[in-house]
């Protein structure tokens, strides 16, 4: 007499093993379908904060489909560049500018809000500037205990686990250096779970109160009224200098991505100097380095250094970061427009 198949289908075996796979391949549906609903969708932001750094930047990436248009000259790079280029210069010109500047924002944030809107850029028969800030705060190594500035804005412009999977070992050794890559490769399985920062705030309040970093203008910049009332900088505000030893070769290799792709739409580039405070002295030695270093795989990239804009501490705020006031932005959005 045969022995009975201890999993044939109607074994008690092979009936708890499809229970437990149905019950897995439901789990698993739920999780995911939570996740498109709350991340690919953007529910996430629409239940519990608009008004938030995310929302803020999904408008400014509709906004800069429409400015991508007609813009004469698109900005990219971080606060020092929100609060620093500004409209009425361009105006005067007759000119058309948008800021895409991000609070926290640097060369990988700048290259996915390129490509936001690239496909926009690549029908345009005349092409605008595309202006790529290198400032050191965001180029440089990760400091001890640092922490990365780019990831709020990074998670509210990378929608889709492809773009995440195409740069995944680059973006995941730049994360690793922060002491985040796993969070970054769970929220590559599933996105929404980087959201979990805001676990606290929600329990607390129910969603994410008020206004992130300011209120903006339609063209991208946010004014800054405050004025440093400081004869000299003081020696604290004064950056040690910023040795080529200390460049993220990762972030570097996003401002490459971000070159490369400009010129496959066919825009022009230019790399500027972020107008710092801390730089008045012209310190920071590796913006020399790594426009030599631009230079030999793009011969064509423009460069502006900090000494154009011919700034002075009454041209700075003191927020806490020095950011350029009123009167700074037009300063140093007029010095632009000169260069370039």
């Amino acid at each position: 007499m045969p022995l009975a198949d201890p999993v044939s289908k109607h074994s008690p075996t092979a009936r708890k093993l499809l229970r437990f796979t149905l019950l897995c391949g439901f789990i698993l549906t739920g999780i995911f379908t939570i996740d498109h609903y709350l991340f690919a969708e953007k529910n996430f932001t629409r239940l519990f904060g608009e008004r938030t750094a995310e929302g803020q930047i999904f408008d400014k990436v509709k906004r800069g489909l429409a400015f991508a248009k007609h813009g004469d000259a698109l900005f990219f790079g971080s606060s020092y560049i929100r609060y620093g280029i500004t409209a009425p210069p361009f105006r005067d010109r007759n000119l058309i500018a948008y800021n895409f500047g991000l609070t926290g924002g640097g060369p990988v944030t700048a290259y996915y809000a390129l490509k936001s809107i690239a496909p926009v850029l690549a029908v345009r028969q005349e092409k605008p500037i595309l202006v790529l800030e290198l400032v050191s705060a965001t180029m440089r190594k990760a400091q001890k205990g640092g922490t990365f500035a780019e990831f709020p804005p990074f998670t509210a412009l990378v929608r889709e686990r492809l773009d995440m999977i195409v740069e995944l070992p680059l973006l995941y050794r730049l994360f690793e250096s922060y002491g985040i890559g796993s969070r970054f490769l769970s929220g590559v399985a599933v996105p929404s779970s980087l959201y979990r920062r805001y676990g606290r705030q929600i329990h607390k309040f129910g969603h994410l109160r008020g206004y992130f970093w300011g209120m903006e203008s339609a063209a991208g910049f946010v004014g800054l009224y405050e004025y440093t009332g400081m004869a000299k900088p003081k020696k604290s505000r004064l950056a040690r200098p910023f040795a080529i030893s200390q460049l993220q070769q990762e972030k570097l290799e996003f401002a490459k991505k971000f070159i490369r792709l400009a010129n496959r739409i066919g825009c022009p580039v230019a790399i500027i100097s972020s107008p710092l405070f801390d730089t008045l002295s012209e310190n920071w030695d590796a913006f020399d380095y790594v426009a030599k270093h631009l230079k030999e795989e793009f011969p064509n990239l423009e460069f502006v250094r900090q000494s154009s804009y011919q700034l002075t501490v009454a041209d700075f705020t003191d927020d806490g970061a020095a950011h350029l006031n009123i009167i700074g932005a037009d300063k140093f959005t007029d010095a632009i427009i000169r260069e370039l």
